[in-house]
Formats: structure tokens, C-alpha cells, sequence
């Protein structure tokens, strides 16, 4: 259930994870123009456990809602503005 947080926080070990492997072997590795193949596995998997915590943030914020709308009030509020603003036709 999403009460119990343990989503969040294999989220944030695993975006920890990946930039402490990152630095530890970054160091070892000898400086290049190109793109290694290391720094390109590095990105994918920093890219993708932030993707992660962030997709597990909004299931949580969902699960959580309260209110009839599932837009934010921010969200809400700039929709109504951009409809009063929107010329009409005629």
C-alpha cells in the first residue's frame, strides 16, 4: 500500500545508487572525448530511477487527493484563465 513509503524510498536508494557507482567509477575511468559506453548506461540508469520517483510521487499524490478534481488548484486556475482570455468566434 502506498502508506507505507517503501516505494519512495527504493526510489531514492536507487537514484543514490546509481550516482554513487557513477563517482566511484568515473574516477578509475581515463578521461575521454566520447561518450563511453559506461556514461551512457550511467545517464539511462540515473534518467530512469529519477523517472521512477517521480512516477511513484504522483501515484502517491493521487492516492492521496481529496478534492473532486484531480487537477491541482494551480492547474485549475490557469484553466479557467486561459478560457476567459480565448477569443470567441463570431
Amino acid at each position: 500500500p502506498p502508506q507505507c513509503g517503501e516505494r519512495l524510498g527504493l526510489g531514492i536508494t536507487a537514484l543514490l545508487a546509481a550516482v554513487a557507482s557513477d563517482f566511484v567509477i568515473a574516477a578509475k575511468l581515463p578521461a575521454a572525448r566520447e561518450m563511453t559506453w559506461f556514461a551512457q548506461f550511467s545517464a539511462f540508469s540515473l534518467a530512469y530511477a529519477a523517472a521512477v520517483l517521480v512516477e511513484s510521487c504522483i501515484v502517491i499524490g493521487l492516492y492521496y487527493k481529496t478534492s473532486e478534481s484531480l487537477l491541482p488548484s494551480c492547474l485549475r486556475w490557469a484553466s479557467r484563465r486561459a478560457a476567459a482570455v480565448r477569443p470567441r468566434p463570431g
